[in-house]
């Protein structure tokens, strides 16, 4: 029975540290405090043209839904240092992101988006990264490292640094899941980007910058990380792109997400849609978004 239950919360979903292309859709992009074992099933989609027909890149002609399962590996050594790998696998094709972001765009009331051939293909990728965490006060985690993504989407090399779930209210209730309290985070990156098969022109410089502001109930390790009982998260994120037109130009975009983790598990959302408010109206109608499930193996104690 146990067994049973294993491979259908495998199945079902999760997240661990950000699978490609999550990173450049929006989603979450800080590193792993922790050691964990995370399945993953993440659903992003791409369509070359906003809701008002605008052409968002003169490249990429075909719609891109990817469809990715996937395994993270992290695991934490002596010293704060982190190593994460993450194992993915896409079934390219339409849908069903096309019928997601339909219905998102009927529900946000947003224009419909043109209807594209979709790219139909196997796609991979590999993520893998090494962090090194710091603490210099109890409730301060600031963290460095490197890391690279490789497969048939794009490659690239990575540095990143920042604080993770930084206290910015004193603890509203302390029980024995931890405690209660606003927290921020920041997460600064660059990296060298590549061409692939599926995005044949990358931007070569990348920058991401990403704030981000978490409610929920947190213990401490033994070495003063904090791990979340359960919390929700809301994200901005500004990345300088990674499509760039025949020219070479970038095509920067706004993001936003939000994420909620009880327990062993977690759900993720992520949207350009940000940019119809205040931002870019003329680009941002949800051309590109995703949504992620999530459990974190380990933490259920299959293995034990």
């Amino acid at each position: 029975m146990r067994l049973i239950w294993s491979i259908v919360f495998i199945a079902a979903a999760a997240l661990g540290e950000t699978p490609s292309p999550s990173t450049h859709w929006g989603a979450l992009a800080f590193p792993d405090a922790f050691s964990a074992l995370e399945a993953a099933i993440s659903f992003d989609r791409f369509t070359p043209a906003d809701g008002l027909g605008v052409q968002y890149n003169s490249i990429i002609t075909d719609a891109l839904g990817f469809n990715i399962l996937s395994l993270s590996w992290a695991h934490r050594w002596r010293d704060l240092w982190m190593t994460s790998v993450t194992m993915s696998v896409s079934a390219t094709h339409n849908q069903p992101t096309q019928f997601m972001q339909e219905a998102l765009h009927s529900t946000l009331s947003f224009p419909t988006l043109p209807t594209f051939n979709g790219r139909t293909a196997v796609d991979f990728m590999v993520d893998g990264s090494v962090t090194k965490w710091f603490s210099p006060l109890q409730s301060i985690n600031l963290f460095t490292g490197a890391g690279f993504s490789a497969g048939t989407i794009y490659n690239e090399l990575f540095v990143r640094a920042g604080v993770r779930r930084v206290p910015l209210t004193p603890s509203w209730h302390d029980s024995d899941w931890g405690s209660m309290s606003f927290r921020g985070s920041f997460l600064a990156r660059v990296s060298l980007q590549g061409d692939s098969l599926v995005l044949t022109k990358t931007a070569r410089l990348g920058r991401i910058f990403q704030p981000s502001l978490s409610f929920g109930q947190y213990k401490l390790s033994v070495d003063g990380q904090s791990i979340p009982t359960w919390e929700g998260e809301f994200a901005l994120t500004w990345d300088s792109g990674i499509f760039a037109n025949a020219q070479g130009v970038a095509h920067y975009g706004f993001f936003w997400s939000a994420a909620v983790v009880m327990g062993s598990f977690r759900v993720e959302t992520w949207n350009d849609s940000i940019g119809t408010s205040f931002i870019s109206p003329f680009t941002d109608y949800g051309p590109t978004f995703g949504i992620a499930f999530g459990v974190d193996v380990l933490a259920l104690g299959f293995w034990s």
